[in-house]
């Protein structure tokens, strides 16, 4: 990068740094990078004694090309991992022992993954909002979610998932907040509807195929530090 690419930057992806500086989690793309070299690497000399799985570049190439790919859940480290583990039953212990050592406290790190929907997470870094890692609503209800002013508006405070099931006709979603929010909803991983204003008040309406998960993006533009809410509806 840089004139002429004269800069640029290298990360050892097996440094397994899990200091509070590196912010150990399941939203942190060293965290991320780590878990997965560790889940592909053959530590042939027993020097991590945390990582017994070694599942080449063939398992986690099966894994992308299908529970995780077809999921309805956004991508992240946790539909890989519950591939990996639905793939790899005799391995499932040590695939969570692997996850859980990138972590570091209560509050930084991530639990054993249960399925793609980062169920039983409680792990949310310094933003106790962050978790669940997805909101369950309903058609016909009304949630109040939280986020984090002053920050990057593609950091996890600046972001919230929500989900619902569709039920086979036309849905509304809306948001209501003091501040910029963009919406998004989508069917697995598509986009099937957004709405994307310089104000709080956005509102989308579309037909939902019935039994379908379809996930909601609220993404924030908060400029002031200190966290906001925003009111989201899934009505009929």
């Amino acid at each position: 990068m840089g004139l002429q690419q004269k800069d640029g930057f290298w990360e050892d992806v097996d440094d397994n740094d899990t200091s509070m500086a590196a912010k150990p989690g399941w939203y942190s793309e060293t965290t991320i990078e780590n878990i997965v070299f560790d889940l592909y690497d053959d530590d042939k000399n027993g020097s991590e004694t945390f990582d017994k799985v070694s599942l080449g570049l063939g398992g986690i190439h099966a894994a992308m090309v299908g529970g995780f790919k077809t999921t309805s859940a956004m991508t992240s480290l946790f539909p890989l991992v519950a591939t990996l583990k639905a793939n790899h039953a005799d391995a499932v212990g040590d695939i969570d022992s692997l996850v859980v050592h990138h972590g570091n406290g209560s509050s930084f790190g991530i639990d054993p993954v249960v399925d793609e929907w980062g169920t039983n997470e409680t792990h949310g870094g310094d933003d106790p909002n962050a978790i669940p890692v997805y909101v369950g609503m309903k058609i016909g209800e009304s949630k109040t979610i939280t986020l984090v002013g002053g920050l990057d508006w593609a950091l996890l405070g600046q972001n919230r998932f929500l989900r619902f099931t569709g039920s086979g006709s036309s849905v509304s979603v809306s948001t209501s907040s003091i501040d910029d929010v963009d919406l998004y909803v989508y069917r697995r991983g598509t986009e099937v509807a957004s709405s994307v204003t310089t104000s709080g008040q956005e509102s989308v309406q579309f037909s939902a195929t019935a039994g379908d998960e379809y996930v909601i993006n609220v993404q924030g533009f908060g400029e002031f530090s200190g966290s906001y809410d925003v009111i989201v509806d899934v009505l009929p």
